[in-house]
């Protein structure tokens, strides 16, 4: 397997479809666990999902063994608010850097349609 967009791509698409996104710990005000053995016996052997950061670290982690080279990044939510207002860090992603250039993964955003790897 080389570390490449086509295995990245797969990799991301594999991954939406085996892991869902679920906030249920958060809600529970349960401390979320960002390590990745807590990450792997949630989302891989108790085969339940996980919410934004929890998935964009396990899926740098499972990048980072395949040989990519991947950072995770927090980010801003803008749609729908106002251009001066206020944008706390809320969202996790993946940037990897591939021969064709840095690209942005996004596994974790509860959509039901994945995104593709994004070029920078």
């Amino acid at each position: 397997m080389q570390p490449d967009l086509a295995t990245q791509s797969g990799v991301i698409t594999a991954s939406g479809q085996a892991i869902p996104y679920e906030n249920l710990d958060v809600l529970l005000c349960r401390p979320p666990q960002l390590d990745i053995a807590s990450l792997q016996r949630k989302m891989v052997n108790d085969r339940r999902g996980g919410y934004c950061f929890q998935q964009i670290m396990l899926l740098r982690a499972d990048l980072r063994a395949l040989g990519f080279a991947a950072t995770a990044l927090v980010g801003h939510v803008v749609l729908g608010l106002r251009p001066d207002a206020e944008r706390p860090a809320g969202r996790g992603a993946v940037r990897v850097d591939l021969v064709e250039g840095p690209f942005l993964v996004d596994v974790g955003s509860g959509s039901l349609t994945p995104a593709p790897p994004l070029r920078l």
